[in-house]
């Protein structure tokens, strides 16, 4: 399936967006086989008619009719059959979720912006600004100015430049909290950036896509977005130090380490999933070819992992869809329905029979695939392998190869894992080089390889159901052998089940604290904890890319076994 996914990508990527015009696509009705209709808000018609121009002249079969529509108008609509709603992510949050079908698109991204030569850049750069501290200079009372960043006491002015824009004024008076007007509003953008090219003084909110240079994917000369200290204790973080490139500002916002109130979603919407072939077929084609138009529009695309996620999202459940639609009434699929009932009901009776428990090579039981909480009688720490720092595991067997998985600790961590990336066999590999992908609905985890050697097998069973790490971490779950090229050197850095088990105490306890200050930094909401202080099995699925990032930087690349 991922495989199929990416070269989807890859394929539509290359595909020529054609001419972006300002109005919709005119042709014959006649001539078309096909229509597909796409609500509008007015706020993103420019960006509707784009991807209606620019997918008729690549599907000529097609015909994309645009409905204008309020806010108001939105969830009566979402009531038509295989009909699509292009709304922002304000309309989309005030909707009644239920069985919608939801594909993020892109995002309008506000960004804070100084000239490189303002008299405290210096200072700001580093410290980075909290958001009460820049709405008080935004307010133009003669009281605040940039010299609150430097050492004197005379004033020096804000300039406060603006510019009229739906989406991006609602953002920044949702991160002021309160509505400040600007100084100097322009006509343009164009009339915008020269301001803040020129006026040393200068500071305004821009969209991204308007601050950037695009041939270069890089900021445009003499401006700079100003950091952000969320936490407003005088510093930039290491988790807030992502202002230096492009690349890695655009990641940070996905990933919820950026202001959530300077980002807004856009949404392709349906109110449950399309049974019509065409209509899918556009929904795959906004996360992959349309791709192309958002930021000629205004709006920032989708990451790689998004995308994916968006394709995953709509295949899933096509195949049930195909079945309902088009073999409802054939009566060798029912009969084929009946076996697959019987069979999977004799396959959960085996469960049942077995208790989830099954017992590995080396003569240990392993635990339950979903327990309710991470602690240490949860944890299966085999005796007679080696264990290292990564939540790796080594095992050599009798042919002098060593066998290589991941440890029970982080599969109850990640939870379900839906998608794994091995390397391939023959390949040299170095300890501590980042080696194994474990993915979770576009949230990824990258872990270091524990033993240097080359690889002489790949387990293609977890390859093709990744569930098998979850279910039997230390047996079917295993990823690869390799021929080990260091074995009695680089086990002196890894340690037995005894002594690891002293060390998963530790990190039970370090990962406490970790949820505990990833709550409260990032506003995430979800449950971490049971009562009575356990953590759930599974925790990071209710937390966002940013927590598994902060998770990947605190427990696999800088974890140590002492």
């Amino acid at each position: 399936m991922k495989t199929k996914i990416f070269t989807f990508i890859i394929l539509s990527s290359l595909i020529s967006p054609g001419i972006i015009a300002q109005e919709s696509h005119k042709k014959t009705a006649g001539s078309k086989s096909h229509t597909i209709n796409i609500v509008c808000m007015p706020v993103l018609q420019n960006l509707a008619n784009a991807w209606t121009v620019c997918y008729c002249d690549q599907h000529p079969d097609m015909d994309v009719q645009l409905i204008p529509a309020s806010v108001n108008n939105i969830p009566e609509k979402l009531k038509q059959k295989d009909e699509l709603c292009l709304i922002t992510e304000s309309c989309y949050k005030n909707l009644s979720q239920g069985s919608l079908i939801a594909l993020p698109v892109g995002r309008s991204i506000v960004v804070p912006v100084i000239n490189v030569e303002n008299p405290a850049a210096e200072q700001i750069f580093k410290n980075g600004v909290p958001a009460e501290v820049l709405c008080n200079l935004l307010k133009d009372d003669k009281k605040t100015g940039w010299n609150e960043f430097l050492e004197t006491e005379q004033y020096i002015p804000v300039h406060y430049y603006g510019i009229r824009d739906e989406i991006a004024s609602k953002c920044i008076s949702e991160f002021l909290k309160e509505d400040i007007s600007a100084h100097k509003v322009a006509d343009n953008k164009q009339e915008l950036l020269a301001a803040l090219q020129k006026d040393k003084y200068a500071i305004a909110f821009c969209k991204l896509t308007d601050i950037m240079d695009m041939q270069n994917h890089a900021i445009l000369s003499n401006l700079h977005i100003l950091p952000i200290d969320r936490n407003s204790n005088g510093k930039i973080d290491y988790f807030e130090d992502f202002y230096s490139a492009l690349s890695d500002f655009t990641r940070a916002v996905w990933i919820g380490k950026y202001p959530p109130e300077l980002s807004s979603e856009i949404y392709l919407v349906s109110g449950s999933l399309p049974e019509s072939k065409p209509t899918i077929a556009f929904l795959e084609w906004a996360s992959t070819g349309g791709q192309q138009l958002m930021e000629a529009n205004g709006f920032t695309g989708l990451t790689s992992s998004e995308r994916v996620a968006n394709l995953e999202k709509i295949s899933v459940q096509e195949p049930l869809m195909a079945a309902s639609v088009q073999d409802q009434n054939n009566f060798l699929s029912f009969i084929l329905i009946i076996l697959a009932v019987f069979i999977v009901a004799a396959i959960i009776l085996r469960l049942i029979a077995v208790k989830g428990k099954e017992v590995g090579e080396q003569g240990e039981t392993v635990a339950p695939i979903y327990p309710k909480v991470i602690n240490e009688s949860n944890i299966t720490i085999p005796k007679g392998l080696y264990f290292d720092k990564s939540h790796t595991w080594a095992f050599m067997e009798k042919d002098g190869l060593v066998k290589i998985g991941i440890d029970d600790f982080l599969q109850h961590v990640t939870g379900r894992i839906s998608t794994i990336k091995i390397p391939s066999k023959g390949e040299k590999i170095t300890k501590n080089s980042q080696l194994i992908s474990l993915t979770q609905d576009g949230k990824q985890i990258k872990i270091h390889a524990p033993l240097s050697g080359r690889i002489v097998a790949v387990n293609e069973e977890v390859a093709k159901n990744p569930a098998l790490i979850n279910s039997s971490p230390y047996n079917e779950g295993w990823l690869y052998k390799i021929e080990p090229s260091n074995w009695l050197r680089e086990i002196q850095f890894m340690r037995m089940a005894d002594k690891y088990r002293e060390w998963i105490k530790n990190e039970i306890t370090r990962l406490k604290d970790f949820l505990v200050l990833s709550v409260n930094l990032k506003s995430e909401n979800n449950p971490a904890f049971q009562e009575g202080g356990e953590v759930l099995y599974g925790v990071l699925e209710k937390f966002g890319p940013g927590t598994w990032e902060d998770f990947q930087k605190n427990f696999i690349d800088i974890s140590e076994i002492r």
